[in-house]
């Protein structure tokens, strides 16, 4: 066990070295003050499923954690490709829409690579033989019409 770090963990007192934590102005993503405070940062989220006010208060640390980064990003404190890596994590809006998102685009997917029912693909066949049967058809008036006009 590394020395000074506590056995059991005090969440009341970690959720207040938290919002101490992220009134630093430097204070840009959680797995920093996991790092500083030596807690892993599964246990966090773990907390967070168990207690309702310690997810209350993780919340609105990752809400001023988002506020934070993308006003970084607007005075081009931090890169957008570093912003847009983990902005899903502190922006739950963002991250609903990336769900969405990703569902959307996974059901596009599915939707492409099913297959066409084989009446489907028929009556397309024969919908492509006619048009082709009437663009040959035009073709033949014209050049008839061409050689009429060409005879005169």
């Amino acid at each position: 066990m590394v020395a000074g770090r506590p056995r059991e963990y005090d969440r009341v007192l970690i959720a207040q070295q938290m919002m101490e934590w992220v009134a630093k102005d430097d204070s840009i993503n959680l797995c920093g003050f996991c790092a500083d405070y030596w807690i892993p940062y599964s246990r966090m989220w773990a907390w967070a499923q168990e207690d309702k006010e310690f997810r209350d208060i993780l919340e609105m640390i990752r809400l001023k954690i988002a506020q934070r980064r993308e006003q970084w990003v607007s005075e081009k404190r931090l890169h957008q490709t570093a912003y847009g890596l983990n902005a899903r994590v502190y922006d739950r809006p963002m991250h609903q829409y990336y769900r969405e998102d990703s569902k959307y685009q996974s059901d596009l997917k599915k939707e492409e690579g099913a297959t066409i029912a084989p009446e489907t693909a028929n009556q397309f066949e024969n919908m492509m033989n006619q048009i082709k049967k009437l663009q040959e058809a035009s073709n033949t008036s014209l050049i008839s019409l061409a050689n009429d006009n060409a005879s005169s």
